[in-house]
């Protein structure tokens, strides 16, 4: 059983020990306390990379959202499964025979799951029981309606209310030998309040309660004894001050038109935020005086007196040093403590405002921001008790928990964790 705490970071190690349940984890299973994150280290990329043991130049998904600058303030995010390009450990169970379920886990839409129920929202006004129909498993209808209940729109701590009582029941009734949850107020909490503070602990606390239940679940199934429990995280964060709009900088060089309230209507140049990290788009990625002109405009920002970006990588700079590829012409890389928005009015460079939504704390980071790892916890079924590794990566998840099931993954970027098999 996978479970993935969003936004888990490595410094949270302290506040598991004194927990319960999690501290369990230390005591009876193994402990990776640092785990290197992927580019960008945002939640849907490294979902898919904890399912695939590939970075996001091989599996596909490299952002959270599809660039689509005519709805840059909404934009589609990458939900279905068919847009990865790797295998994953839910198809090598399947091919195996082994059963499967996933609750919220990203990019899991029309997933080949057996009891599904996908994080997926509309963008477009459609209902999530339309949306759930369509890319979920419908057999799970009558659960998923008993439930619904416990949600308010997608508000936390409710969300991950559903998400307990869902998993749980499946756990009970279901009995899959590969499940995989995602729960996500941790990353929300930090988003809005910031890395440290007394919100985290109380959101760590309920997490724990919540994985003492999951597992609870296992035992009136009677898998408990036969299950692997892994609790992991998929990137940390960073604490802003900045917030980058690119897409200004585009439409000042008129690179970029958009009406008076800022919706973009031409464009020969977007970037597409990915947190700590922008895709430059090029509407001619064949056009070299274009990209060498966005190019600079890059650099020139870079090198400024009070420089906002870190550096600014050509796409094959970035398949070369991380792995990471996709239909764009640049990668625009944040200073830590500022992020990117797409928003194409106003400033280039604004400080960042709670009040008007902003968030505090961002990711999307490159992995090489040590505030952007995370970590790995492991006991039950299989495990080695009282282990401490090494640092290692999240390509490295993928091919350990396919040994975990008794299976071999071929073609991982990453490496079997031996250490904390028995």
């Amino acid at each position: 059983m996978l479970v993935s705490v969003d936004a888990l970071n490595r410094d949270d190690l302290p506040l598991l020990a004194r927990l319960p349940v999690c501290g369990s984890f230390l005591q009876e299973g193994t402990l990776v306390p640092g785990v290197r994150s992927i580019h960008p280290t945002l939640t849907y990329c490294c979902h898919t990379t904890i399912l695939t043991g590939v970075r996001p130049g091989r599996h596909g998904i490299y952002n959270n959202e599809l660039a689509d600058p005519a709805r840059h303030r909404n934009q589609d995010w990458f939900w279905h499964y068919d847009r990865i390009k790797a295998p994953t450990l839910f198809d090598l169970a399947r091919e195996s025979g082994i059963s499967t379920a996933a609750v919220l886990w990203p990019v899991l839409g029309g997933a080949p799951v057996d009891h599904n129920v996908p994080e997926i929202w509309s963008t477009r006004k459609e209902s999530g029981l339309s949306l759930f129909w369509k890319y979920g498993s419908r057999k799970l209808l009558p659960l998923v309606l008993a439930k619904a209940p416990l949600l308010r729109g997608k508000t936390q701590p409710h969300l991950d209310n559903f998400t307990e009582a869902v998993a749980c029941r499946i756990l009970e009734r279901k009995r899959p030998g590969l499940t995989a949850v995602h729960f996500i107020e941790l990353d929300h909490l930090r988003h809005v309040h910031g890395r440290e503070g007394s919100h985290v602990e109380e959101a760590l606390a309920r997490i724990d309660r919540r994985i003492g239940r999951l597992i609870e679940s296992t035992k009136k199934a009677g898998t408990y004894g036969r299950t692997a429990f892994v609790l992991l995280g998929d990137h940390g964060g960073a604490d802003c001050s900045r917030i980058i709009h690119l897409n200004s900088l585009f439409r000042k060089e008129g690179l970029l038109r958009c009406d008076p309230g800022g919706r973009i209507l031409s464009w020969s140049a977007y970037a597409c935020h990915a947190g700590g990290s922008a895709q430059i788009h090029l509407a001619d990625p064949e056009d070299a005086l274009l990209a060498g002109r966005v190019g600079a405009l890059l650099q020139d920002l870079a090198r400024g007196e009070d420089p906002c970006l870190q550096r600014v990588l050509s796409v094959e700079e970035a398949r070369t040093l991380h792995g990471l590829d996709g239909p764009f012409r640049f990668v625009a890389e944040a200073r830590e403590g500022c992020y990117f928005r797409n928003h194409a009015l106003g400033p280039v460079v604004v400080p960042v405002d709670p009040s008007r939504g902003d968030y505090v704390l961002e990711h999307g980071f490159s992995p090489d921001v040590s505030r952007m790892d995370t970590l790995l916890l492991a006991k039950g079924a299989g495990i080695r008790r009282g282990a401490v590794l090494g640092d290692c990566s999240l390509v490295d998840e993928a091919p350990t928990f396919a040994r975990i099931l008794g299976l071999s993954m071929e073609g991982t970027e990453g490496k079997i964790l031996k250490g904390m098999l028995e």
